[in-house]
Parts: C-alpha cells; structure tokens; sequence
C-alpha cells in the first residue's frame, strides 16, 4: 500500500486501533462558529474531536461526504477490504491514500484534534506553506518538504448534533514513497551497515543546513516525522507547528521527551530544531561507529517517540548514563567532543542548545573513509570533508609552574589515563616543549601508539578494512609485539584491498562476471563505495534480466531465487516483481503441502488447502492429484451419509470414480452402499412404473425388491399400487365374462369395475355388453310388474314378448320366462274366477272355474273354493262333481 509511512500520520505516531478518539454529543461540543442557508446545516464546531468512524464513513462516500476528493480532481481512496478504508492512524491524525486516474496519488490527512480551535493559525499556515514563495526552493522536487500542499478547510462533511453537517479540514499532499528515518536506522543497524548511517549523519546535516538557511522552523523534529526517500534524500512530514520568516506563528508544544530538551522549556520559534537536531546527529554519529549500541540501548519501532539511542533519562543526567558511559568507553576523539557538546546542552538553557550544524562544523563527520560520491550533482559539503581527526592544536601556554604541569601529566599516565594524558599533552603545550619532549615524548607516543592500536582493534572488530590498514600504516604496527594478533585482520583487510583494485579494474573493463562474483563480497567495504553506483548499475543489470526470465518463463523457483537474490544484492525491485516472488513463494508453499498431504494421506489437510482456494492458485493439476483432492473432499459427506443411514444422501456422496478402489471403505460399508445403491435404483424405476401406469412392471419389480426398499415406498405410493392392481382384476375379470357369456359373471365383473374405478379396455364387446345390460334391466322390469300387489299383469303382457325374444340370445339368463308365462296365465284366471265370484252367477262360476290348465282354484280362499264347488254342483250331475281340491 506503498511506503507512506506512520511520520505522515503525526508526531511520533504509531498504528492503532480504529477507535473513537471522542464523542460529540450537544453536552461536550463546543459553540457553532458558522452555518449555511442550506436545506442540510453546515458547521465548524469547537472543542469537539471528530471520530476516526465517522471519517471512515466519509471516505466510503467521497463524493458526498469528501469535498476534497471532487476539488482534487477525483479519484479512488485505497481500501484495506471492501468495508473499511485503507488508512495510517497516528497520534494527531488519520492519512488515506488517493489514487487519480492519471497516476498520480496524494496523502490526504485528517486531524483526529478540533486543530481549528486549538491552533487559530492552522488554516493560514497551511495555505501559506503550500503557496509561500519563502517555501518554494524547499518544496521542490525531492526537497525537504513534500510538494503540492493544500489545505480544504471543509474537506470532510461529518455529521454533527441536531441533524447538521460538520466542515471538518484535510490537507493533501504529494505522496512520498519512503520510509521514516527511524525504521531506515533500524535496518540499517540491524545489518551493521555502518556506510548507510555515515551516508544518514551526513544526508541530515544537509537537510539541518538546508532548512538553516531557509530559515525554517520544524518545531517537532523526531525520526518519525522525517522520511527517507529510495534516491537518498530526507523529506520532512508533520507540518502542524512549523513556522518560517513571515509565517503565521504557531503555538507553543513540548517536544518529544526524548528529543526534547531536559530542562522541559520550549526553546523560542527559530531555533526549537537545535536541540532535537544535535540528538538525532549525534546518534547517527555514534551508531555510525558501533551499529549494535541500537539494538542495545535504542527503542524498537513503532514505539511513540522512539529513542534512536539516548532516552530522556539519558539527557537528563548524562554523568549517571550507561549509554554515554559505554560510548565513552569506546570513543575517539571526534565522538568524544560530541558527547560533550550533548552534555554541555542538557546542562544549559534550551535555548543555548547548538545546533547539529554548528557541531559538525567543528571538525569533520567521520574518521572513517569518505562515503561514496552520492547521484546528486549538489552533493553536500560533508559528502567532501577530509577524513582525518584534527584535535586543537596546542595553545602553547606554558603556565607559570612548568613542574606542575608534568606532575599532573605524570599522575595521568600513572592512573592509566591514557586519553586524558595524551589531551592534556595537547592542550597544555607540552608538546611544544623540548625539555618536556625528550622527557615524556616516547611515553606520550607510546600512549598515542596504543590509542591507535585500541582504534585498529575497533576497526578489524567492525571489518573496517580501509581504516584498519590507515591505523596499521601510522601507528607502524609491523614489529609492534602487541599488534601482532592483528596481522591476520590485517593481511585479510589487503586482500579485500586487493579484491578492491581488481573490482575497479573489471568495472573498467566492463568485465560483468567478475564484477558479479567481487560486488556482493566488497558491498560493505569502505575502499568500494566509490564503485558502489558503477557496480551496483552492473548488479542491477544482471539481477534485473535473471528476474526479467523468471517472470517469462513462469517458473516459481526461479522467480523466488531471483527476485531474492536482486534484494540482496541491494537492486531496487519493482513493485510486480515483489508481488510475483510473493505468489510465486505462496504456491511453492502450497505445492509443498499439497505433496505432503498426499504422501501422509492427510485428508483434513487437502481439504483444508481445497477450500482455502490456495489450490486454485497452482492451475490445473495431474488428474491423479484432481481425483485425491476430490476424495478427500467427498470421504466426511461419505462417512456422514453412512451413520445417517440415508439411502438417497450415500447414493449421492458415494462416487465410483473417487471410492470405486478406496481402501478406507470396509466390506460392511461397500455392503451398505451397494444396498443403498440397488433401493434408490429400484425405488426410481417403480416411480417410474407409477407415473406410466405399467402394472404389469410394478408388479415386476415388487417381485424383485431389494431388502426394505417396500418400505421406502410412501403409504399414498403403496395405495396407488394396490389401486391399480385392483382395477387390473376387474378388468380381467370382465374380459373373462365376456369370454364365458354368462350374463351374471357380467354383471358382477361390470360392478367390480366400477367399484375400483377402472377403465374399460379399448376392445371391450360393447354389444355383448349392452345386451346383457338390456336383459337385466328386462328382467328387473319384470320382477318389478310381479312384485306388485297386485301383479301388474298389463305390463307383464308387454315385457314377456320381448323377454322370450330376449332370451333366445341370453346365455345364462336368471328369468325363467316359461314359468313367467304360467304365473301370468294363472294370475289371468285367477281373476276371471273372482270377478265371476263377485257376481254370484252359478253358471258364469262354473264356466270360469272349468278347465283349471295352471292350477287357479288352489290359489283361492277356502271360501272361494267352497263357493265354486257349489255352483259346479248345481250345474252338473252328482256323478260328475270334481274335488276343487284335486
């Protein structure tokens, strides 16, 4: 999300956590300062901090919530995922990212403070940094100041109580790709890259002289308020409190505790960089010399404040201090009169305090070899200072007392100071005189010689290969006894001399091999960094193509390889190419893992890798890697489908392909899903049957039915079965009846029919069926007339002649016509012999009572019978009376 770091956030700023810094309600705000006449009220509010929320929310909605974003020119904020704004939270203030189209990106800033009530030069000061013509020559290209600076005092529209909008400010500006001078120190120290420190003491001198001569006032100088850009400059961010010739005042703030100075006082606006700036470059001078004291003393980052080497308890009592105690232990001379230049300004005023450039103009910025000639055509005064220390030369006071003098220069060499000895030969011009030369000078020189030797000890213990020689040649070490362990140092420190001399040599002859092989080897050396860019431009070249065919070629191995090697090769690597090595390292991983989990059988681990979606960033894959994958995937629905004991969900969980040779599955399972197998096959064809209405398959396939698959049958499937094996019936049975002719079998097939609501075959004999269906209803027409009381004999004279007709095609008729006939026929007389009966004629009884064919006497009453036989009596002679009874 590129490399603005946390400096541009606010002083001493750190990451935190998206919390609200405060909350504004009508009991805490302050005053309204102004409104608009608008349909939605507009306000800047007093006394009331914003919430980091309520910008987040706004810088979700640019264009109606960030005027800024419109006036700017438009643009894309960056985001850290789809619901939150990707942003840097410091101390004093919030920074987002905005990217334009035409590809240029700007740092929008957003105080977390109500600034305009607490600062009323704010606004003005703003405006006039980005505009002042006293600013300009600082704000250009790669300057001390960031360009293109502007302040939108309504920048943000927040929402405020009572249903108003609140004007909050943002100032933008150019976005700086760097990293603050603390973390640079930090990494640098963290190597031991002591020409990189060297380079930062003498790029800050630069920047100090710089801003001294523009007479500008930072007011708030911290490592994390300054950014190293990639070419090698510093930049300054953090502008709330600066102030320069003309410029609107800002208010008095303490410094940082351990920048600021320990008396507490804030010095006067003019001179508040003095102190902080001796600080920074005496840490950078003494870790320079010794980059391990940082990890030893200094504070990590990402600490508030963070003390590159002194803390705020250091400066408050440099005596009591382990930190001055143990660079002292150490120092040469130039870093010794630094520690007491620091000393002395803790102990007076704040505003006595000098500053870093007044201090390095007091001798030169190292002891060590020049750092090599940086790509800048300007390069600063310090970048050409002489390497060698130049103490003060002696006063040549001799004092009134010139045996006191040797007296006091004699303790010092018997206490075994050393140092102090040799100073205090120096400066009291002893040296100067002759008596007191050829008297103490060879234990002075000895002395001196020794200081030498303890600096070529530090120098071989730092691999300082350039000064070691420079401190062999001078202190003449060669039969020196006690420099004797030293000669291997030394002999190592000519070959890289030597390793040196042969790098110029092939830079000359555009030799790449061999610069290739000597540059990584010589990167740290002194003596080559004045071969440094030349080298480094063959280095890049040779990295940059490697990285160049990795990427073409699509190998992973050879990305990682190549892109590492080009960073440690100290070749600035693009943007893409970092992110190839990062994918390309993801799936190199991911490959691994993959391997190993196929090799260990690990299926948690394949599934785990599947649904991660890591295995969609390697392409496609072997089919037998698909199919294990696969597997692994499938075998917890498998096994779940199994305990369940669901036909349906092991049918689908189980896959031939996948399980058909899967040891896992024991014989009970492979029984299982066989069975599960065979019922959802068997289940899905009688459905089938069902839907076709194919008794004939459904009675098929009950015959054949796997283990309990009836029973996964639905009780409404069972009833629908069990109904069309019913109609089934009564249609066969009707065709038999048909078949047999037998006109009851007709009948009673036709009423099983209907009852089981079935449908008549296409090729049923409908005339044999209406015929049976017309004598039956013949028949029940006739027992109708005859069970009627009494007998409906005129109907019955109607039917019977239809009814004989009728039965000459009946097969199996139920009505026996001929016995109908008799009863119709004796009913007939019947009546005849009551009608004569009721007339009481003998002679008409006696003609309707002979001849009786169908028996019509015996169905009379007794009385009836009596009555006739009477009137038979008196109409024939005694001998031929006939019992009416017979």
């Amino acid at each position: 999300m590129g490399a603005y770091t946390l400096a541009a956030a606010g002083a001493g700023s750190v990451a935190r956590r998206a919390e609200p810094l405060a909350c504004c309600n009508s009991t805490t705000c302050g005053p309204v300062l102004g409104t608009r006449a608008t349909g939605t009220s507009v306000s800047l509010r007093a006394n009331c901090m914003p919430l980091l929320t309520e910008i987040d929310r706004a810088m979700l909605q640019p264009g109606r919530f960030a005027p800024a974003v419109n006036r700017l020119g438009g643009g894309v904020i960056a985001m850290a995922d789809p619901e939150r704004p990707w942003r840097v939270v410091g101390a004093s203030a919030v920074v987002y990212q905005l990217r334009q189209a035409s590809g240029r990106i700007l740092a929008l800033r957003c105080p977390l403070t109500d600034i305009a009530s607490d600062d009323p030069s704010f606004a003005p000061r703003y405006q006039a940094l980005g505009l002042s013509a006293a600013t300009a020559s600082l704000r250009a290209n790669h300057g001390p100041l960031v360009r293109d600076i502007t302040l939108h005092e309504a920048g943000l529209m927040l929402p405020a109580p009572g249903f108003r909008a609140m004007a909050h400010p943002v100032i933008a500006m150019e976005w700086v790709t760097g990293r603050t001078l603390f973390e640079a120190v930090t990494d640098a120290c963290r190597i031991g890259d002591r020409f990189a420190l060297r380079e930062m003491a003498a790029t800050w001198i630069d920047l100090i002289t710089t801003l001294r001569d523009a007479s500008f006032d930072h007011g708030e100088l911290t490592p994390d308020n300054v950014l190293l850009r990639p070419s090698g400059e510093l930049t300054l961010v953090d502008y709330d409190s600066v102030a320069w010739k003309g410029s609107p005042q800002p208010p008095t703030r303490r410094a940082e505790p351990n920048y600021g100075h320990p008396a507490a006082q804030a010095a006067p606006i003019g001179i508040r960089d003095a102190f902080p700036s001796l600080i920074i470059y005496a840490s950078l001078s003494v870790l320079a010399r010794w980059p391990s004291l940082h990890g030893e003393f200094g504070d990590p980052p990402g600490q508030v404040g963070g003390a590159l080497l002194f803390h705020a308890r250091d400066l408050a009592d440099p005596r009591q201090s382990a930190v001055f105690a143990t660079v002292r232990a150490r120092a040469d001379w130039e870093i010794d009169q630094i520690l007491e230049v620091v000393q002395q300004a803790c102990l007076d005023q704040a505003a006595e305090a000098p500053s870093a450039t007044s201090m390095a103009s007091r001798f030169e910025t190292s002891t060590l070899p020049a750092p090599a000639a940086t790509s800048r055509s300007d390069a600063s005064p310090a970048h050409r200072r002489s390497l060698e220390p130049k103490p003060p030369a002696p006063s040549g006071e001799t004092g009134p007392d010139r045996q006191a003098q040797f007296t006091h220069l004699n303790s010092l060499l018997l206490a075994g100071d050393d140092e102090g000895a040799r100073r205090y030969w120096l400066e009291s011009g002893l040296a100067s005189d002759p008596d007191a030369a050829r008297e103490l000078g060879p234990r002075i020189e000895d002395v001196a010689r020794r200081g030498l030797l303890q600096r070529a000890r530090a120098a071989a213990e730092t691999g300082d290969a350039a000064t070691l020689l420079q401190l062999w040649q001078r202190g003449r070490f060669a039969d020196y006894r006690p420099a004797a362990p030293l000669l291997p140092m030394v002999e190592a420190a000519r070959r890289r001399i030597s390793q040196v001399d042969r790098l110029r040599r092939a830079l000359d002859a555009n030799d790449e091999p061999t610069v290739i092989q000597l540059w990584p080897k010589l990167r740290g050396e002194a003596l080559a960094s004045t071969l440094a860019i030349r080298a480094q431009e063959v280095m890049a070249k040779h990295v940059g193509g490697q990285v160049a065919a990795a990427l073409s070629q699509g190998d992973d191995e050879q990305v990682v390889a190549a892109v590492t090697e080009a960073e440690a090769s100290g070749v600035a690597v693009g943007v893409e190419a970092r992110r190839a090595r990062r994918s390309a390292a993801e799936r190199l991983s991911t490959r691994l893992l993959l391997q190993e989990a196929i090799a260990a059988d690990d299926r948690e681990a394949l599934v785990t890798l599947a649904l991660s979606r890591r295995l969609d960033e390697l392409g496609p894959q072997e089919p037998p890697t698909v199919r294990v994958v696969l597997q692994a995937l499938a075998w917890p629905h498998l096994l779940h489908a199994l305990e369940a004991r669901d036909d349906t969900e092991i049918v689908a969980a189980y896959n031939e392909e996948l399980f058909g040779d899967d040891q896992r599955l024991t014989l009970d399972q492979r029984a299982r899903i066989d069975l599960a197998r065979k019922r959802v096959s068997w289940l899905a064809a009688i459905r089938a049957a069902l839907r076709r209405r194919n008794l004939v398959t459904i009675r098929d396939l009950l015959e054949k039915a796997p283990p309990g698959a009836e029973r996964r049958l639905s009780q409404v499937e069972r009833t629908r079965i069990e109904r069309f094996a019913a109609r089934d019936d009564a249609v066969e049975r009707l065709t038999a009846a048909l078949r047999d002719g037998s006109d009851s079998s007709i009948l009673a097939a036709l009423s099983q029919v209907e009852a089981a609501g079935a449908t008549l075959p296409e090729a049923l004999d409908w005339a044999a069926v209406r015929g049976v269906v017309d004598r039956v209803t013949l028949a029940e027409a006739i027992h109708a007339a005859t069970r009627a009381d009494p007998p409906d004999y005129g109907r019955l004279a109607h039917l019977l002649p239809a009814a004989r007709a009728a039965a000459a095609t009946a097969h199996g008729s139920a009505i026996d016509l001929a016995a109908m006939e008799r009863d119709l026929l004796r009913t007939a007389h019947l009546a005849r012999l009551r009608e004569a009966l009721q007339g009481e004629d003998d002679a008409a009884i006696a003609a309707a009572a002979r001849p009786d064919p169908y028996g019509a006497l015996a169905r009379l009453s007794p009385e009836q019978r009596e009555r006739v036989e009477r009137a038979l009596s008196e109409r024939q002679s005694p001998s031929a009376a006939v019992s009416l009874g017979a």
